[in-house]
């Protein structure tokens, strides 16, 4: 019997207007010490005494901005210094590194908080409230809230020209004459509010006058919108917007350029360009044999990807649908895309069903922007890293437009002096172009050097372990950080000795992201670490179509761009980003030898929710399983309610057996003046068994991979929740196994809520997100398809074939 994957087509009747409660309750840091508060608070309001009187910040600008550290309880929205930190008197202009808010200040705002710092009163104040349950008056005493607001601040300092410019003259240097490194500087500028609006736009129209006068050619540029714009001021060194080489002078025009915005108080960060770099491994063993490639089954549509890259080769060109040259052929380099693409086109193919179950064809539109690696081509190409970006934008939005394109495989990485802290100009764009033009971008994880290769995987998980904690310098960079696009990591194939399968390969990067999330996204088979002249397990074709083996985590993420665009190529009709991601995150697969309870809090690090599974397969769905899609917006003030039963042939007496999943995924809100906390909105998922009454146990899904020691915890810190329970990431996946059953009731509620770090963050017009259910027999036995149809009809929602479901919407 058929059991594909359900959607419901009424989900906003599930939604409904929600009061949010208020947080948590004060939170007293010096609490049974009197005295250490004491000391703490006349040493802080001294402290922003000796700020006020500056005598010079405030002679060059009667503006500035001050760094506010918190102490670590204090991360959480609840318990930061709210009152203190009141917006109308220090106007927030975002956040450094963790823990680290960022606020307006004058020399006036500076004195008035160095007061009230002062007159927090030390003593606790007498508080009475009335128990609910017994009626008795309780007498508490109670820390007030200038107390407990003093008490989260660590210090307060201006916000120095250390941190606008982290690298030395000669790094930047350094940085900047390597090849493939636009010769500019990216500024990132603080956004003042309107009491000091006009006088921040004189001194930035002063600034960009005096960094002409060095000889920079400026371009402004603003990301996002209204509340969320960022202003940023892109610096060219190379002696004229367009110039294609720098002239002799440019490092005698940055030791200018530096000095006059380290001391600017407009200046939040100066970022240097990222490089664009491959994969940086080596370039594989030709296995001298030629082979022909699938053919086109005429009238037959396929699934259609993009490859940013340097180009095809010849022996893709039957399956070329659309040619974007930016970079000249001749200045481009058809090896690395070629391989991308033969893997798009004959994976399965050429690598069997061990590697990939998709069926083999697929149509590829070749964006050729990236020139060889070459000491003035990408100069020739590009002055500087926007205007990079601004032929990618262009060239993705006319294949989206043109042909359709709804996913592009972007195998290059950026490169920088240093991890920084901030959410990177780069990715920002990157993301901001993949929602314009509604696509999806498959980032490689990156590869670490040949020589900084991580020992080979051993089959002893507490070696493995020992292995992974000795490791360094091996974390996921960008763009594999996005937050709206999917990265992929490489993990061994099957079959190849010594190789230990289905575990990170050893030049694979490893999660987390600094901000927070699951990052590498997914993972897939790219190839065994092998040594020079040997085979790595994975093939695809040269440019002249011959038979190649390479390795790198650029060539696991085209597998995973296929199989998302498989989904979007199956489901016709009205599908969202979100819900091609989510599609591809739900059925993805954990490797089971990272299952072990040894591997339960880095398995998410190493592969992410795991490798996709073939599309087709997961829309069929098993009749041991059943499946429902929520797809809508939440508008402001509003949360999603559905109640259900559990399958009947899983539940007796109440108690419910089996495995349950969700998946969440959402459009937050991105602003990179928050830096560790770009990400300003989430949705948050409950999935929660209904207690009969007089009992308390209930079946809950917890998020995926968390420790089970955390599982009863009653109240989490803000660290454990964004670790753990991926507080503000765009996506959440939980999970619930009971085998032998559990709770009293056969009730269930989904709910889906959102939060804003800050009032007024939450998009009027609401958050567009996909949940995904899945619920499903152990053993694969029971009927639960069926069962799981019958319970959604009855609590009221109307189901369809997601394919019939994705042409209705279309049609509304």
């Amino acid at each position: 019997m058929a059991s594909p994957v359900q959607m419901v087509l009424n989900t906003v009747q599930f939604i409904q207007k929600f009061d949010r409660p208020p947080g948590g309750s004060r939170k007293d840091y010096y609490e049974g010490d009197d005295a250490a508060f004491q000391l703490h608070r006349d040493t802080l309001a001294a402290q922003v005494r000796r700020l006020a009187q500056s005598p010079t910040v405030f002679k060059r600008s009667r503006v500035a901005v001050a760094s506010v550290d918190l102490v670590q309880d204090a991360l959480a929205k609840s318990n930061r210094p709210r009152t203190l930190l009141d917006p109308k008197r220090l106007p927030p202009v975002g956040v450094g590194s963790a823990g680290q808010l960022l606020v307006q200040v004058t020399a006036d705002a500076l004195n008035d908080l160095a007061q009230r710092i002062a007159d927090a009163q030390v003593e606790l104040v007498a508080h009475e409230r009335v128990d609910q349950k017994t009626g008795e008056v309780i007498h508490e005493d109670k820390p007030t809230q200038a107390r407990c607001d003093v008490g989260a601040i660590e210090r307060i300092a201006f916000w120095s020209s250390e941190r606008r410019l982290p690298l030395s003259q000669q790094q930047m240097e350094h940085w900047l004459s390597q090849s493939r490194t636009p010769c500019s500087l990216i500024v990132q500028l603080f956004t003042f509010d309107t009491s000091e609006r006009a006088h921040a736009d004189e001194q930035r129209r002063k600034l960009v006058e005096a960094l002409e006068g060095v000889g920079c050619a400026c371009t402004e540029e603003v990301l996002g919108k209204g509340l969320h714009a960022t202003r940023y001021l892109l610096v060219n060194l190379a002696g004229s917007a367009t110039a294609t080489t720098p002239d002799r002078a440019w490092r005698e025009r940055l030791g200018e350029a530096t000095a006059l915005l380290a001391r600017s108080f407009l200046v939040r960060s100066v970022a240097l360009p990222a490089r664009l770099v491959d994969s940086g491994l080596p370039k594989g063993i030709r296995l001298n044999h030629a082979f022909q490639l699938p053919t086109r089954t005429p009238g037959r549509r396929y699934p259609v990807v993009g490859i940013i890259d340097g180009g095809l080769g010849p022996s893709l060109a039957d399956w070329v649908v659309c040619q974007e040259n930016v970079v000249a052929p001749q200045h481009g380099d058809a090896e690395h895309g070629t391989y991308i693409g033969g893997l798009l086109v004959a994976g399965n193919f050429l690598n069997g069903d061990a590697v990939t179950t998709e069926a083999n064809g697929c149509d590829l539109a070749d964006l050729c922007v990236l020139p060889q690696d070459d000491p003035d081509l990408f100069q020739r190409y590009y002055t500087d890293v926007k205007s990079f970006m601004d032929e990618l934008d262009r060239v993705v939005g006319k294949a989206r437009r043109d042909h359709g394109v709804r996913v592009f495989n972007f195998s290059t990485n950026f490169d920088r002096p240093i991890d920084a802290d901030e959410y990177a100009y780069e990715t920002l764009r990157l993301d901001g172009i993949a929602k314009k033009h509604d696509v999806i971008f498959v980032i490689s994880a990156g590869n670490l050097a040949s020589n900084a290769f991580r020992p080979e995987w051993p089959e002893d998980d507490v070696h493995a372990l020992r292995m992974l904690a000795t490791a360094r310098q091996d974390q996921i960079r960008g763009p594999a950080d996005s937050i709206s696009n999917v990265s992929v990591t490489s993990v061994n194939l099957h079959g190849l000795e010594p190789f230990v399968p289905e575990v990170p390969a050893a030049y694979a990067r490893r999660g987390p992201s600094p901000f927070g999330g699951v990052k590498p996204d997914l993972a897939h088979y790219g190839g065994c670490a092998v040594a020079q002249g040997k085979t790595s397990g994975l093939v695809s074709t040269c440019p002249e179509g011959t038979a190649i083996s390479r390795f790198g985590t650029s060539f696991a993420a085209p597998l995973a761009a296929k199989t998302l665009a498989t989904y979007a190529h199956q489901i016709e009709g009205d599908l969202s980003r979100e819900m091609l991601i989510a599609l591809l995150i739900h059925h993805a697969r954990i490797p089971e030898k990272l299952l072990s309870v040894n591997f339960q809090e880095l398995a998410r690090d190493l592969v992410g929710f795991g490798i996709p599974q073939d599309a087709a397969a997961s829309l069929a769905g098993d009749a041991h399983v059943g499946t429902v899609v929520f797809s809508e917006t939440i508008p402001k003030g509003q949360r999603l309610e559905f109640e259900f039963d559990w399958p009947a042939s899983l539940t007796h007496q109440g108690k419910c057996r089996g495995r349950g999943r969700l998946t969440l995924v959402a459009q937050p809100v991105l602003d990179s003046k928050y830096g560790h906390e770009v990400v300003r909105t989430q949705l948050d998922a409950h999935v929660i068994q209904k207690a009969a009454k007089g009992k308390k146990n209930a079946g809950h899904f917890h998020a995926l991979n968390m420790p089970k020691v955390l599982h009863g915890k009653k109240k989490l810190k803000e660290a454990e929740l964004i670790r753990h329970a991926l507080k503000w990431s765009p996506v959440k996946a939980y999970a619930f196994c009971a085998p032998q059953g559990t709770g009293t009731s056969s009730r269930w509620r989904l709910t889906v809520e959102s939060l804003e770090r800050s009032a007024g963050e939450l998009p009027e017009e609401g958050t567009p997100f996909v949940a995904i259910l899945t619920i499903e027999d152990i053993d694969g036995e029971a009927p639960v398809f069926d069962d799981m149809k019958r319970s959604m009809i009855r609590n009221h929602a109307q189901i369809a074939d997601i394919q019939v479901a994705a042409r209705t919407r279309a049609r509304r």
